[in-house]
C-alpha cells in the first residue's frame, strides 16, 4: 500500500526562490525578436508571457534581453499557450546586472528598468509621453471634425 503524503510534506523541486517581476524583455531566436513580459525570475531562469508574433518550442535555445543588459543564453523548458519557462544556460557570474536585479527583488527593494536598461522607479520615458499626447490630440481632432464643430 502506498501512503499518501500531504502536499506540505512534498519537497519543493525549485533550487532557487522565484520573484514576481512584471518588467519587459525580448526573446531572441533565430534572428527574430519576440517581446515578452517577465512573470517571475530566479537565479536559474524565468517565466515569460510572449507578447509579439512568433513562437518558441521546448528545447529551443534563445537569448533573453532585459533592458540594455547583455543578452543571456537560455533553454526553453516548457510552454503553455503563450507562457514560457526558460532555464539560464550561463552562470550569473557573467551577468552582474541580472544578479543585482535579483538581489534587489530578494531584499524587497523597488525595481524598474527604463527603456535603456538603467534602473529607476519610472519606466515611462519622455518620448513615450510625447507620443501618447500626440495620439490623444489626433483623436480629439478627429472627433471634433466628425461632430462638425
Amino acid at each position: 500500500m502506498i501512503a499518501h503524503k500531504p502536499d506540505s510534506e512534498f519537497i519543493n523541486r525549485r533550487a532557487t526562490p522565484r520573484f514576481d517581476y512584471g518588467g519587459s524583455c525580448v526573446v531572441l531566436r533565430a534572428n527574430r525578436q519576440i517581446n515578452a513580459i517577465v512573470c517571475n525570475i530566479s537565479a536559474g531562469g524565468m517565466a515569460v508571457q510572449l507578447q509579439g508574433l512568433g513562437r518558441v518550442d521546448p528545447g529551443d535555445i534563445v537569448h533573453l534581453r532585459l533592458g540594455d543588459f547583455p543578452a543571456i543564453r537560455a533553454c526553453v523548458c516548457w510552454m503553455s499557450e503563450r507562457k514560457v519557462g526558460l532555464r539560464f544556460d550561463e552562470p550569473l557570474d557573467r551577468h552582474p546586472d541580472i544578479r543585482a536585479l535579483l538581489e534587489r527583488l530578494e531584499n524587497g527593494e523597488p525595481v524598474a528598468l527604463s527603456d535603456d536598461g538603467a534602473e529607476g522607479t519610472d519606466i515611462v520615458n519622455e518620448q513615450t509621453v510625447k507620443m501618447a499626447v500626440a495620439e490623444v490630440a489626433k483623436s480629439v481632432a478627429r472627433a471634433t471634425d466628425r461632430s462638425g464643430k
